[in-house]
């Protein structure tokens, strides 16, 4: 399995996935928009799981900077999906360890993870990798 920053030409494979997630509308440009725009932006980070030449896995990840105490950084991580097909078999564990190993490089104190309440299975995954939710409450206000 290879691990990777997305890029333009993941664009079509990827808009795939995000309708595994939550079926929407897609557009291919909006989403380069997107890309193009962040393309320097060390803090904000989408990687893309292959396996086999087939992408199978993604991740969103943004880097958000303290000013108190030590003023070290903190990770928030979104939009983590893997292909249905492909659930099981180690991909969402090698896209997690790779934003881990990014976060401590990057001086990151902590990872905060987010995902609906509905999603039972992705919370138990999340919590056989040593995240823990029961001491946290996370509140989301759509716009």
């Amino acid at each position: 399995m290879e691990i990777s920053p997305v890029t333009e030409n993941d664009l079509p494979e990827l808009s795939r996935l995000y309708q595994q997630l939550i079926p929407n509308d897609i557009s291919i440009p909006k989403m380069k928009k997107v890309l193009d725009r962040n393309k320097d932006n060390s803090n904000h980070i989408i990687l893309v799981a292959r396996d086999n030449g087939k992408l199978v896995g993604t991740l969103l990840a943004a880097t958000c900077e303290m000013l108190f105490g030590q003023c070290k950084s903190f990770m928030v991580v979104e939009d983590v999906i893997v292909d249905e097909a492909h659930r099981r078999s180690g991909v969402g564990v090698a896209l997690i360890q790779h934003i881990e190993g990014y976060a401590k490089n990057n001086n990151c104190s902590y990872i905060m993870l987010v995902t609906d309440i509905d999603r039972v299975g992705s919370q138990k995954f999340y919590e056989s990798l040593g995240y823990k939710t029961k001491e946290y409450c996370a509140f989301k206000k759509q716009l």
